[in-house]
């Protein structure tokens, strides 16, 4: 699961992660909202009642969704990578450590 950021890590990865989720917030509705407004458009032009756009409505939610997982994630997938990224360069400090201790410069 994501870990929680404090103000003392990198500001870049804090922004993108804020501007991740403002897009995922801003989608989800607009989602459901154009679904709608589509579906009601082609019941008035087709005089099918709420029908259309009870089932824009729905697909909009659907879509919604699915965004929303698929931020999710991405999301996961690149804390996933920064993760693996930072036990590297940690394992490779720790190599360095004991290359220094034994006077070794190069394994």
């Amino acid at each position: 699961m994501a870990q929680e950021h404090g103000p003392d890590d990198d500001p870049r990865s804090f922004a993108r992660q804020l501007a991740a989720y403002g897009g995922v917030g801003t989608m989800f509705p607009v989602a459901i909202v154009f679904g709608f407004l589509g579906g009601y458009y082609l019941d008035g032009k087709l005089g099918t009642g709420p029908w259309l756009a009870l089932l824009g409505f729905a697909l909009g939610v659907v879509a919604a969704l699915r965004n929303l997982l698929r931020a999710a994630a991405a999301l996961e997938r690149r804390e996933r990578e920064q993760q693996q990224r930072d036990n590297d360069l940690a394992s490779g400090q720790r190599q360095e450590r004991r290359c220094a201790k034994s006077g070794r410069d190069d394994e």
